[in-house]
């Protein structure tokens, strides 16, 4: 019983392990959100543009995309929250067709910001818990093939 009783606590304490070897980001400075990019073979265009955790970063088709740190300590350094962004300048959007979008794709949220004529398609990712790498680049990775049909729609 006591031999059994040890093996169900060394299970246990598996994931706590691989938890703790780091594989899990729980923050993200500027030099990660670069590694986020770099591997998915995409090219940083500008660091620090929109604040101290930010990068300005294009994919192999040219598109462009921020992500931008949120939620962040006092230096500005390290983020609790990504916010991932795609912009398109949009002059006359169909709002229907934006709601539209949004319920087409629940994965990102579409929006228009009237005074920037910016078309906006972002996700945000809470990194309290933990997130991996492969995970991250996931989700990039979905929001940047979500973003062009989602402008498409909204121009309807």
């Amino acid at each position: 019983m006591f031999k059994y009783s040890l093996l169900a606590l060394a299970a246990l304490a598996l994931p706590a392990a691989s938890h703790a070897q780091g594989s899990y980001l729980t923050s993200v400075n500027t030099m990660e959100l670069q590694q986020l990019s770099v591997g998915l073979g995409h090219t940083v265009v500008e660091t620090g543009e929109l604040g101290a955790t930010s990068i300005r970063a294009q994919d192999e088709n040219g598109l462009t995309y921020l992500l931008l740190g949120t939620a962040c300590d006092d230096n500005e350094m390290n983020c609790n929250g990504i916010n991932m962004q795609v912009l398109y300048t949009v002059e006359n959007p169909d709002y229907y067709q934006i709601n539209q979008a949004n319920l087409e794709w629940s994965a990102a949220s579409v929006w228009y910001d009237p005074d920037s004529t910016a078309l906006g398609i972002s996700t945000y990712v809470i990194l309290d818990h933990g997130q991996s790498m492969d995970n991250l680049e996931l989700i990039l990775g979905v929001l940047l093939s979500i973003a062009p049909e989602a402008v498409e729609l909204a121009q309807q």
